[in-house]
């Protein structure tokens, strides 16, 4: 069976570099990098649905919002 996975880990630990770049700076990129992650959950969410012999719906953009909504609400252990 297929697992859903992505090739960058979210735990990944600041630089020195990364941390004397100035904050703003850092937002700069933040919406490639969130597009990007995105589009990669998509696909491999499609990945491994598409194994099925049914025809089905499915919104990767959809399971993404529930997911950031669970991960927001999510305290402690649960959110890590």
């Amino acid at each position: 069976q297929s697992k859903l996975t992505t090739s960058h880990s979210r735990e990944t630990p600041a630089t020195e570099s990364a941390k004397a770049i100035a904050p703003e700076k850092r937002l700069e990129r933040l919406p490639e990098k969130l597009s990007f992650a995105y589009n990669e959950f998509a696909l491999s969410l499609l990945r491994v649905a598409s194994g099925h012999d049914k025809n089905f719906v499915i919104s990767p953009f959809s399971l993404g919002v529930a997911l950031a909504m669970t991960h927001a609400g999510a305290k402690k252990e649960t959110q890590e």
